[in-house]
């Protein structure tokens, strides 16, 4: 795991300038793709903050994410993939919860930015819309999987806005 360095929080804190009563947030160093790791997110927590997270966690992250992908293929597993596991594993763990809430709601989003697009193709302008909402799906889908691998949880760019908008809370 690359080291990381801890993100000060704004407003009166501790003697250490932590916010009282908030959990960490830490962000990798070099990186800022969206990926943060926050400590106590999963019920084993290693020496020094951080949460542990199991390479099972990780997988069903993962899979949750790249089954975005499976859009091109088979379409309803898109959306079926990442609902089914945050409806089976939300009890258990909060990070696959996070990753698996995440995809579901990022593939809502990609189905309407292509319904969207597909409608402007009678205007034209769709036809330039398409291959840049599926670079868009594509890239952050890989992003996100390997931030889930890594251990990191990951928030899909403008997503949070979105959803705020709509008046949606997602985490």
């Amino acid at each position: 795991m690359a080291e990381s360095e801890d993100v000060k929080g704004i407003g009166p804190g501790g003697e250490d300038g932590e916010p009282k009563g908030k959990k960490k947030i830490e962000e990798p160093k070099g990186e800022s793709n969206g990926a943060k790791r926050i400590a106590g997110s999963n019920d084993d927590v290693k020496k020094g903050g951080e949460a542990e997270i199991s390479s099972d966690d990780k997988l069903f992250s993962v899979i949750s994410h790249l089954s975005g992908l499976l859009m091109y293929l088979v379409p309803p597993f898109q959306i079926a993939v990442p609902l089914i596991i945050w409806l089976i594993k939300s009890e258990e763990n909060a990070y696959i919860r996070h990753h698996a809430r995440q995809s579901t709601f990022f593939q809502i989003l990609i189905i309407a930015a292509y319904l969207i697009s597909g409608l402007l193709c009678f205007v034209l302008i769709g036809f330039l819309l398409l291959p840049v909402v599926a670079v868009f799906h594509i890239v952050y889908t890989i992003l996100a999987s390997i931030a889930a691998n890594r251990g990191e949880l990951y928030v899909y760019p403008y997503m949070d806005r979105i959803l705020k908008k709509l008046n949606i809370k997602i985490d």
